[in-house]
């Protein structure tokens, strides 16, 4: 879940906060996850979830004086994330082992953050249905090692991750909290500093 030069804890938070608020008003949850979470005194990139806003687009029509729908799903975070690509406050110059392009949107965006001329390394994952932003957010909380082993305690109830949600028997499971995911999958809570392991 991470990779490049690794940058102290204190400054991942403080270009996840500066980042935070350039997408703030487009999402209804932001949180950092990965070993940021996890209280790891050096980073190597900085992983956040966000739950995605639908919003739609009205038009006032002056003939029958009414609101027309205009875009049943204006998705406003891809709207700010071109917006901050064109300033040049972000950037999609991170490189990649198999050389392709890296994704920019609308359930991930790879890029970099760029501040006083360094760039610092960000995945942006964006939950949207039929994703369930509590399984994001815990999975991608990590350790890789313990939400492999998670997952797998879930498929021995008969619980599967499918498209970033819970589903048993065809059917989703809603969640509440990170906590109830716990429950569900029958694993006994674990602080994000205590899942860098399976032990």
């Amino acid at each position: 879940m991470s990779s490049g030069e690794g940058f102290p804890r204190d400054i991942g938070l403080e270009i996840y906060s500066k980042f935070r608020d350039r997408i703030f008003d487009t999402v209804s949850k932001c949180n950092y996850a990965g070993s940021l979470r996890r209280g790891k005194p050096v980073i190597h990139d900085i992983e956040i979830v966000v739950e995605y806003i639908p919003a739609v687009a009205y038009k006032f029509d002056w003939n029958d004086m009414k609101l027309h729908e205009i875009d049943k799903e204006t998705n406003l975070l891809h709207e700010r994330m071109n917006s901050l690509l064109k300033e040049g406050i972000i950037n999609t110059n991170r490189p990649r082992k198999d050389g392709k392009k890296n994704p920019f949107g609308k359930r991930y965006y790879r890029i970099n953050y760029v501040d006083n001329g360094k760039e610092y390394p960000i995945d942006l994952f964006v939950a949207m249905p039929p994703a369930d932003y509590n399984v994001i957010y815990l999975i991608r909380t990590g350790s890789a090692e313990f939400s492999h082993w998670f997952v797998q305690q879930g498929l021995r109830r008969g619980i599967k991750v499918k498209d970033g949600h819970l589903e048993k028997d065809g059917l989703p499971i809603p969640t509440v909290s990170e906590k109830d995911i716990f429950n569900i999958m029958g694993v006994e809570y674990r602080e994000p500093e205590d899942r860098e392991g399976i032990t």
